[in-house]
């Protein structure tokens, strides 16, 4: 039976998702496109987490920390850092975190370069704090949408920040954006990646995970 999803707790207050039981643990922050948005009805499955967690295997466990329309801008409510699930990742004591986020500060109302780097950075040193293995994931390309996403930011700044930012931290990165370019067919809306496109973004993350 095809499961039904509340919008109201499913994807506005999500829970986070738990993939395998290996001892070390990867979490997985972000917003819709982690959340897995694109692959609503199969998300347990057909996420990125969830096909990242059966590429690393038994060794790993994989947790879902994504939330839908969150920016890493601090900006309430949409603020990834006003989810909640910045704690909770935290509290989870990860070894690895995965951090896919910008997409929805690429947004008219929403886009602030100076403020994107902060509140990104801010979620940077909460988890160096830890001692974590950080991976900044370069969000996937946007093609045609309705949702609001700007291509020329998503594709243009956004993804040279990232990039600096990584540098600047000494941190691993994952390029998903190149290797979905020119897969528009990856994507349910231009924006949101189906299942094929999530199995390019875990396959992208692993190889970075594997290195």
């Amino acid at each position: 039976m095809e499961k039904i999803y509340n919008l109201d707790w499913d994807i506005i207050f999500p829970k986070p998702q738990t993939f395998g039981s290996g001892k070390i643990k990867v979490a997985c922050v972000g917003d819709s496109i982690t959340y897995g948005y694109g692959v609503l009805s199969e998300r347990d499955t057909q996420s990125y987490p969830a096909l990242l967690s059966s590429l690393l295997g038994n060794e790993y466990t994989v947790e879902n920390f994504g939330v839908c329309n969150r920016t890493a801008r601090k900006i309430y409510p949409y603020g990834y850092n006003y989810s909640g699930l910045l704690g909770k990742s935290l509290r989870y004591k990860p070894q690895i975190v995965v951090i896919m986020l910008g997409t929805n500060d690429s947004k008219v109302d929403m886009w602030d370069k100076d403020k994107f780097i902060k509140g990104y950075e801010t979620i940077i040193k909460k988890h160096l704090k830890k001692g974590t293995r950080i991976i900044v994931a370069i969000p996937p390309p946007a093609f045609e949408n309705v949702c609001r996403i700007r291509t020329e930011l998503v594709e243009g700044v956004i993804r040279q920040e990232l990039y600096r930012i990584a540098a600047c931290y000494n941190l691993e990165t994952a390029d998903t954006q190149s290797a979905l370019q020119g897969k528009a067919q990856a994507f349910t809306d231009g924006v949101h990646p189906n299942a094929e496109g999530n199995k390019i973004i875990a396959n992208s993350i692993y190889q970075t995970i594997k290195e």
